[in-house]
């Protein structure tokens, strides 16, 4: 998806049915209630490398568009922010988590197939940076890894996902997002007494 000359999207622009708040501020005086920001995922041709913001301005001046007696706040809708690195290979099913005002993206299926990546997302900028590994062991590209974030290590523990051949995978693994070092914590789990791959 790729924004015209007025900011608009070519009738492509992602939809989505968010649910405003109608009550009127009882001191009308409005702030942002927040933004969704969409990153890559899967397009007609392939995955996708676009990065995009929906974001509510809370404004309670009705557009021209709207019916009068309707009631607002009205959002400015979806706008273009970044795109991902990677000349164009974009990124979809990737393992994801978001630490204060980064999301960080792990693994997932690029054009070129199943990737180890990390790449880091900068929320209000747009920007975003594939982290290169600094050595060591890696594990096996795989898409759908489930991540979440260990505040005490400052580390990324990924378990699971599929690799390339559609095989569930039951490893555990650390990121380490100072020295971008990985990390075995668990071999693959096989058996009774295993989670379930995810």
């Amino acid at each position: 998806w790729k924004p015209d000359a007025d900011g608009g999207c070519e009738g492509l622009c992602p939809k989505v049915n968010v649910a405003l708040g109608l009550a009127a501020p009882p001191d009308g005086v409005t702030n942002p209630a927040g933004a969704l920001v969409l990153v890559g995922g899967q397009g007609p041709s392939g995955p996708l490398d676009d990065i995009w913001r929906y974001e509510e301005q809370a404004t309670w001046n009705p557009p021209p568009s709207v019916a009068p007696g309707a009631i607002g706040p009205w959002p400015s809708g979806w706008r273009l922010i970044g795109t991902l690195p990677g000349a164009g290979e974009g990124l979809t099913d990737a393992g994801r988590m978001q630490v204060g005002k980064t999301l960080w993206l792990v693994g997932g299926r690029s054009a070129a197939g199943p990737t180890m990546g990390v790449v880091r997302v900068d929320l209000e900028k747009g920007t975003a940076e594939r982290i290169a590994s600094a050595g060591g062991t890696m594990p096996a590209a795989r898409v759908n890894p489930a991540v979440t974030y260990d505040t005490a290590f400052r580390r990324l523990v990924v378990f699971g996902g599929v690799d390339a051949a559609g095989r569930g995978l039951t490893d555990l693994w650390a990121f380490d997002i100072v020295t971008a070092t990985w990390s075995m914590l668990a071999t693959e789990c096989r058996g009774d007494g295993c989670p379930q791959a995810t």
